[in-house]
C-alpha cells in the first residue's frame, strides 16, 4: 500500500478500505424466505398523534417482517461472518400469492428487512438487484435471496 493511499484510507476517505480489517462475509449467501412477500409501503396507515400523522407499515407487512426476522435469525445463527459490510448484489425471486405488486416496493420492503435482521449493516450497500424477479406461485408463496460481494 502506498504511503498517500495509507493516510487516505486511515482518514476514511477510500470507500471500501475497513479500518479494524474487518471485511466482514465475502461468499454469497442465498436464503429462502417462507411466506408471501410484501411491500412496506403500499397500503400503509396514516395515524395521528399530537396532531401530526405519521406513517406506519401495513398490518400484513409487519406479519410478513415478523416471520422473516425469525427466518433471518436462524440463518445468522448458521453464520458466523454476517453482516456483509461491503457493497453487494441482491437476487430475490419474489414468489408472490397473485400478480400483485410492484418491484420497487418488494425490494424496499426486503432491503429493510434483511438491515433489521442484521445480514446487512445498511440496506445503502445494495448497489443492485441484478436478476431479481417478480415470480407468482399461489401454493407456496415464498423469496429465494441471493446476497453476494460486489468486488
Amino acid at each position: 500500500m502506498t504511503r498517500v493511499f495509507q493516510i487516505l484510507a486511515n482518514r476514511g476517505r477510500i470507500r471500501g478500505v475497513a479500518e479494524r480489517g474487518d471485511q466482514g462475509r465475502t461468499s454469497p449467501l442465498s436464503i429462502v424466505l417462507i411466506g408471501a412477500p410484501r411491500t412496506k409501503k403500499n397500503h400503509g396507515k396514516v395515524i395521528k398523534r399530537g396532531g401530526r400523522k405519521f406513517h406506519v407499515s401495513s398490518d400484513a407487512y409487519e406479519a410478513w417482517n415478523a416471520s422473516v426476522q425469525m427466518q433471518l435469525a436462524m440463518a445468522r445463527a448458521k453464520e458466523s461472518d454476517l453482516p456483509f459490510r461491503g457493497h453487494v448484489n441482491v437476487r430475490a425471486f419474489f414468489y408472490r400469492h397473485a400478480d400483485v405488486g410492484d418491484a420497487v416496493g418488494f425490494y424496499q420492503g426486503l432491503a429493510d428487512a434483511l438491515q433489521e435482521g442484521r445480514i446487512l449493516e445498511n440496506d445503502r450497500q445494495i448497489r443492485s438487484w441484478n436478476g431479481s424477479l417478480l415470480l407468482t406461485d399461489a401454493a407456496n408463496p415464498r423469496t429465494v435471496v441471493t446476497i453476494e460481494v460486489l468486488s
